[in-house]
């Protein structure tokens, strides 16, 4: 298809091409507009989207946070009743050899008191 220049065209098929050009860019334009603004809302959504996703990421940080701090708590005061235990443990033990030498004495005692009685019949 040949296409001729507008200055070998007749005036008013020159002013028809022009208006059917500008209407046609203008519908283009119109179009561009149109879909640049969609883009807009669309991101403007997405931007939305984003900043609650981060406030959520932020709480969830957070309670993590909160919940690792609690545990280590519980672990801290887990590992001091457990020492407590065995300080008590050690103690009783402690006790219990004491109390085992105090009747082993008495026994001791008792036993030379058997056998004197013994020796004086």
């Amino acid at each position: 298809k040949k296409t001729r220049s507008l200055s070998s065209m007749p005036g008013d098929t020159v002013i028809k091409h022009r208006s059917r050009n500008d209407t046609i860019i203008e519908h283009r334009e119109n179009n561009l507009k149109a879909t640049v603004d969609l883009q807009k809302e669309n991101l403007k959504g997405l931007a939305k989207k984003v900043k609650e996703l981060n406030k959520n990421n932020a709480k969830k940080e957070q309670l993590i946070s909160d919940v690792e701090k609690t545990m280590y708590d519980l672990v801290e005061k887990h590992a001091a009743s457990l020492e407590i235990l065995q300080t008590e443990h050690i103690n009783a033990d402690e006790d219990l050899q004491h109390e085992v030498e105090v009747l082993q004495a008495e026994v001791n005692h008792l036993k030379w008191q058997v056998d004197n009685q013994e020796e004086m019949e």
